[in-house]
């Protein structure tokens, strides 16, 4: 079994990080969030003003303040005690009507049942140990109808034996990935690395493990709703077509479209491409394909939400399996 990391053990982590990382934030040195994360987050969340919305690990509440002068009545909650001071201290200076918690998103006990529009959270939950914990209450605080946007990293870029290669002058040439697999949980170190003082700061210790394999590697692998989908859109297409497929060639045309589809998640209308590309092979006709693309837009949101389930079923299927995810115990 992985060595367990606590909740005390990432407060204690960020507590430590937060002096440094508050400063370089602020002064905008993280360029991945700045250009690239925060403007693609801010698209895909939408339009949350007059919404009361919770940002669950707001860390020192950059984006919370995003979100607020955007419009939105935030309230923001952190496991690390530093990070909230700081956030506080923020609010006082330039007053937006934020409340901060300093609470773990796994126990969201001092908020209300259904009191919030819509729940974000940016690049936070793969630093809790309790996933499954925090769905569950942000599934209870979040009012009928409500919404989630929350954005992780993917472990193609988190591993265990992740780092840069520098040439002899120490310029970042390319970038390494090794242990993909291992899910043992570690203390992930480093540092804004554009920042003028990089060279004099200590380095960030950030604590990964099983969950940031498990979630983004699902939405590359374990696409639910759109193996169904293919299939019987596929299927679809063969009697549009007029044609007749005996049971072998039906296996054999839906094992083929759920080997390709892997790896498609973020592509739009990427469905279509993947069963057109297979549709050539197998002689059914092109127009029999194009004729969904009618209800394709309907049928995506459909494909989506089994996603979604089937990959925080997969999260706590890996969980419990690990012995993170402890059954309740069952109350007269």
């Amino acid at each position: 079994m992985p060595p367990e990391i606590r909740e005390s053990d990432v407060a204690a982590q960020w507590d430590r990080n937060a002096d440094v990382w508050a400063d370089q934030l602020r002064n905008r040195w993280d360029i991945f969030r700045e250009h690239w994360n925060n403007p693609a987050f801010l698209e895909f969340a939408g339009d949350l003003s007059a919404k009361n919305v919770l940002d669950a690990g707001c860390g020192e509440g950059h984006n919370t303040r995003i979100f607020a002068r955007r419009g939105a009545r935030m309230t923001g909650v952190d496991l690390s005690a530093k990070m909230i001071e700081f956030a506080r201290e923020e609010e006082l200076r330039e007053p937006l009507g934020i409340r901060y918690e300093c609470a773990s998103f796994s126990n969201l006990a001092t908020l209300r049942a259904e009191s919030f529009d819509a729940v974000v959270s940016t690049m936070a939950l793969m630093d809790g140990p309790d996933f499954p914990g925090a769905m569950r209450e942000i599934a209870r605080v979040l009012r009928p109808g409500g919404s989630l946007a929350y954005s992780i990293l993917h472990p193609c870029f988190a591993t265990k034996g992740m780092g840069w290669v520098r040439d002899d002058s120490g310029r970042a040439i390319k970038f390494t990935v090794a242990d993909y697999f291992n899910d043992e949980a570690w203390i992930e170190r480093w540092k804004f690395g554009h920042a003028p003082n990089a060279s004099q700061v200590e380095e960030f210790g950030v604590p990964r493990w099983i969950v940031s394999f498990v979630i983004p590697t699902g939405y590359s692998f374990n696409l639910t709703g759109s193996t169904i989908y293919l299939s019987m859109a596929a299927l679809f297409a063969v009697q549009a077509a007029g044609l007749h497929f005996s049971m072998g060639q039906q296996i054999v045309l839906l094992a083929t479209l759920a080997l390709t589809s892997k790896g498609i998640a973020g592509v739009p209308r990427a469905t279509i491409v993947t069963l057109l590309a297979v549709a050539g092979s197998f002689q059914i006709p092109t127009a029999a394909v194009l004729m969904l693309l009618g209800v394709d837009t309907l049928m995506d949101m459909g494909r989506t939400a089994l996603n979604v389930i089937g990959n925080c079923m997969a999260a706590a299927v890996v969980a419990r399996w690990e012995g993170e995810l402890k059954p309740a115990p069952i109350s007269n």
